[in-house]
């Protein structure tokens, strides 16, 4: 049963979209209170999709009715028809953070032979898919406490392109404002925390304006490096994903949340985050852009989602090269390069690597282009760097391996991505042990 609130100009493209007359159909303009009324009506139907034209009643009108829908029908589809409305419309930002994401743009200017387009074809082709919050970044300026004297504010996103290749379905990204890596262990404690926090510094060091951000769910960062006793002032830390929740909006330029020239956009552990609560993937995306960084390093560990994988500009899979951690984590290395055929820019690296790897036995039987090889740092200096609320990357000399590995990787960050030919796979080795 589909439901349409809108303005009688639109209303019969609406129909034909949707293939045939809606059971509950209200057009307008109307008050504040006649819009109010007709969402109030709406809550004792059997509505599954509601279209709403966005200039059929005042913003704060619309705003309270879709509230007053969705307290009581929490899993009805709303389609927003933004005519007119471009990204950084507070009231389509504020629409989102209800965790509406089927957002149209459309246009009712006249072409040169007075016609304007016709919304039908756009709207139906948009009732086909559902969107992700990573589709409509960026409308998303602004949060509910942000709603008065409110400017326009561009907002950097990604363009995507999608294409199907041998029935797989890749995206590439074309063009870029930031940069998102996710940083992947392939085995068992291959080290993407240290990674990722490493990296993070050497790409501050070289002035790129770099953010962290980690997945609340498994919570590592904020107690390693103990950034609680960095604060300069009481609970100024601003957790992102408790922001992300409550819909407040994220101050990228808070203080408390940089240091070692890096924005940490962790989990505070100090504040209850339960594994229970709700956290998909549309959170995921919301905090991943939340930091407006040249550089976002993700830290996903052992716990990707491929939903987020397919939104990383690249991905950075981490092999600690020990025989036994290979061996257990075959299957896993395994759905990397399967990842990696179906067009998703990764790239594998050894680390802890020393001078006891065999490399040449491991490029026999792994066949993978290993990209780096990320040298083994001696427990005694992680420890005394941690104790001294440091990161390896300041504690060791600044012409250690270490720093020049990190630092290639640095020079070596592009702006576009390529698309490797698939790998073959053998593994015999391993496979044979395994």
């Amino acid at each position: 049963m589909n439901g349409v609130l809108t303005r009688p100009e639109f209303l019969q493209e609406i129909q034909e979209a949707l293939l045939r007359e809606p059971e509950f159909r209200k057009v307008g303009p109307f008050s504040d209170d006649e819009f109010k009324q007709h969402c109030f009506s709406l809550q004792s139907t059997s509505i599954f999709t509601i279209v709403v034209d966005c200039g059929v009643a005042s913003d704060d009108a619309i705003l309270s009715g879709i509230r007053l829908i969705r307290m009581s029908k929490e899993n009805v589809r709303f389609i927003i028809l933004a005519i007119d409305r471009k990204p950084g419309d507070p009231l389509i930002s504020e629409i989102i953070s209800l965790g509406i994401y089927d957002i149209i743009e459309l246009s009712s200017e006249l072409n040169e032979q007075n016609e304007r387009m016709n919304f039908s074809p756009i709207i139906a082709e948009n009732l086909k898919k559902s969107k992700s919050y990573g589709d409509i970044v960026r409308w998303h300026t602004i949060s509910a406490s942000d709603n008065k004297n409110v400017t326009t504010e561009k907002t950097k996103s990604r363009v995507q392109v999608k294409e199907r290749v041998k029935e797989i379905e890749v995206v590439k990204v074309i063009q870029l404002s930031n940069k998102n890596i996710g940083i992947c262990n392939a085995t068992k404690r291959a080290g993407s925390s240290f990674f990722t926090m490493n990296l993070a510094r050497a790409l501050a060091m070289h002035e790129v304006r770099t953010s962290v951000v980690e997945n609340p769910l498994y919570p590592y960062l904020f107690d390693t490096l103990m950034l609680d006793e960095k604060e300069k002032k009481e609970d100024s830390f601003q957790s992102v994903p408790h922001s992300v929740l409550t819909s407040t909006r994220v101050n990228k330029e808070n203080k408390d949340n940089i240091y070692f020239d890096i924005f940490w956009n962790v989990l505070d552990t100090r504040k209850a985050f339960s594994k229970e609560t709700q956290w998909g993937i549309n959170e995921y995306l919301q905090q991943i852009n939340a930091s407006s960084s040249t550089i976002n390093l993700i830290d996903l560990g052992s716990n990707e989602n491929d939903e987020v994988l397919k939104h990383l500009d690249e991905i950075y899979v981490l092999i600690d090269p020990a025989p036994n951690e290979i061996i257990q984590s075959i299957d896993r290395l395994g759905y990397f390069v399967k990842l990696e055929e179906d067009g998703l820019p990764i790239k594998y690296i050894f680390n802890k690597y020393n001078d006891g790897v065999n490399l040449e036995l491991l490029n026999e039987n792994l066949e993978l282009d290993i990209k780096y090889h990320i040298p083994y740092v001696e427990p005694s200096n992680v420890y005394k760097s941690y104790f001294e609320g440091k990161i390896v990357y300041d504690y060791l000399a600044d012409e250690s391996s270490f720093h020049q590995i990190l630092n290639s990787i640095v020079n070596d960050l592009a702006p576009e991505n390529t698309l490797k030919k698939p790998l073959n796979k053998r593994w015999n080795f391993f496979k044979k042990r395994g």
